[in-house]
């Protein structure tokens, strides 16, 4: 394969990560400034409460989208990567626009004309907690919203445009949530301010992605003139991949909900907020990935139906490689100083979950490296194979949820709250779904996405490592000494990464287009 191929959408996965970067980190610090004021303004419970609802509500969203959302993302970017006629191109396009858009409208509507009148039910029947209605009644209202958000930010991203998808969706949306929750809360509001703030952010996020495709992307609005044959193949195509993605999605929110639910239902809110305090930290391992996948995926699809599958090996290995390097850092920066991250985010009360979080992050880390897989094996159409996955995945998780959660003690680590059980659980399921991904991903594609160079990595950072552990020992850890010590050991790494050769060639590529463009920025010779 010649080098200029995969030279190219390396820089536009490196160049496009960038700006996402900007995005994604806006996005979490507003999303943490929000989750914080909401824990420490209103305590553990109403945090608990509004973790729940937030659950429950994004169950219900993920089962009447009936996987549509992802559907539209990997057939928008299959259609548009087809050899055949532009035109016919664009019909299929313009087809499929329409009759998920039918479909949707129908679907949400009435899951949250269901969900209003089964709040109470679900309250105090379930949860044995009647605060939790008022959050269920309004977020019902919210369903429609958030369906058609997810919807056209999927048909954003399938036209590759990642820059206006982050801004829409990780920028502008975050910001007006805590923008209306402080205006609430300077006006006195009490609960209300958590319920009415999250409800408005999701309406922004709406209007914002509706807008954006009707004014830059007219085309798709406009009626199809298919055959009835083609149709009906499109129609096909579309659900026999999208009933695996809606149950993988219920399976998947299960996985990764069924602990802040098996607490909610064995514990109280209260334990449930202290345990969310944990979690939304273990998913800053999620960041890294997030950066490349929002392009990763629409690019390997259509590269998929031009059976380039060289590039599309080299391009996984590398992002595989990518996001290997900057996570395996983050990971151990988490787990080696857990209750002082909790305590500066959000306060003593929450301290409970430190050995929560420690095992979170190992799942966490390991998800971050083998969701290229799931990505992999999404562009193949083998929705039902990661069906599969999930489905034994979530199936440990809420045996083990139901096993350690309840029990005082296990394996000889303190459960008085029941968090480290269910975090124990969760990480456990996490690493044998990511072991299923990969088997899976080596099946259909032949691809691990990992390249062998990774144990070089992960030896040099180990120096790092060990000399972090000695000055934790000497000094005491509050948030600027934190600060100090990530910035001490992430130097060390990167510089130890440069001179004992743990940069590949294309890293060395893309460092190289760094300084160009910085030299070029400065008006100087390249």
């Amino acid at each position: 394969m010649k080098k200029d191929k995969i030279d190219y959408p390396l820089k536009l996965l490196f160049k496009t990560s960038l700006f996402v970067l900007f995005g994604v980190a806006f996005s979490k610090i507003f999303s943490y400034i929000y989750r914080v004021i909401v824990a420490r303004h209103f305590g553990a419970e109403i945090y608990g409460l509004f973790s729940l609802s937030t659950v429950i509500i994004g169950w219900l969203v993920t089962i009447c989208s009936f996987g549509i959302a992802e559907g539209v993302l990997r057939f928008f970017s299959l259609y548009r990567g087809e050899k055949n006629k532009k035109q016919v191109r664009a019909e299929k396009i313009k087809y499929l626009y329409n009759i998920t858009f039918k479909i949707l409208i129908f679907s949400s509507l009435a899951t949250a004309i269901i969900s209003f009148f089964l709040s109470d039910f679900i309250s105090i029947t379930i949860f044995h907690d009647s605060g939790l209605s008022i959050f269920l009644k309004i977020f019902s209202f919210m369903i429609p919203f958030w369906v058609f958000s997810r919807y056209y930010l999927s048909i954003i991203l399938s036209y590759e445009r990642v820059k206006q998808n982050t801004i829409i969706e990780a920028v502008m949306q975050n910001f007006a949530k805590v923008f209306f929750l402080v205006v609430f809360i300077f006006l006195g509001f009490k609960v209300n301010a958590v319920i009415f703030s999250f409800f408005l952010g999701m309406i922004v996020l709406f209007l914002l992605s509706y807008f954006y495709c009707k004014y830059n992307i007219p085309q798709i609005l406009d009626k199809s003139i298919l055959d009835k044959k083609t149709k009906k193949d499109i129609l096909s195509s579309l659900f026999s991949y999208c009933w695996p993605v809606m149950f993988f999605g219920i399976v998947s929110l299960i996985l990764y909900w069924i602990d802040s639910f098996t607490i909610g239902y064995f514990k109280t809110a209260v334990e449930v907020g202290v345990y969310n305090a944990a979690l939304p930290i273990a998913t800053l391992l999620a960041i890294t990935p997030e950066l490349f996948l929002r392009l990763l995926f629409p690019l390997i699809t259509k590269e998929y139906s031009r059976k380039n599958f060289t590039l599309i090996k080299e391009l996984a290995k590398q992002v595989g490689r990518w996001v290997f390097i900057i996570n395996f850092p983050v990971f151990l920066l988490i787990f080696v100083f857990p209750g002082a991250i909790i305590n500066i985010l959000f306060g003593a009360e929450y301290l409970a979950a430190e050995t929560a979080l420690r095992f979170l992050s190992v799942g966490a880390f390991l998800s971050s490296v083998f969701i290229i897989s799931n990505n992999l094996i999404s562009m193949t159409g083998k929705s039902k194979a990661i069906l599969f996955d999930l489905a034994i995945a979530s199936a440990v998780n809420i045996v083990l949820n139901i096993i350690f959660v309840p029990m005082p003690s296990f394996f000889g680590i303190d459960n008085s709250l029941g968090i480290n059980g269910a975090a124990f659980a969760t990480m456990i399921s996490v690493a044998i779904l990511n072991i299923l991904f990969a088997i899976q991903a080596k099946k259909y594609t032949s691809i691990i996405p990992i390249r062998r160079k990774i144990l070089r990595i992960a030896l040099i950072s180990a120096i790092p490592f060990f000399i972090l552990l000695y000055i934790k020992t000497i000094i005491p850890i509050n948030i600027f000494t934190l600060i100090i010590m990530a910035v001490l050991f992430f130097g060390i790494y990167f510089v130890l990464l440069f001179f004992l050769k743990g940069f590949d060639e294309n890293d060395l590529m893309i460092l190289r287009s760094i300084k160009n463009k910085i030299f070029f920025l400065n008006g100087k010779p390249n």
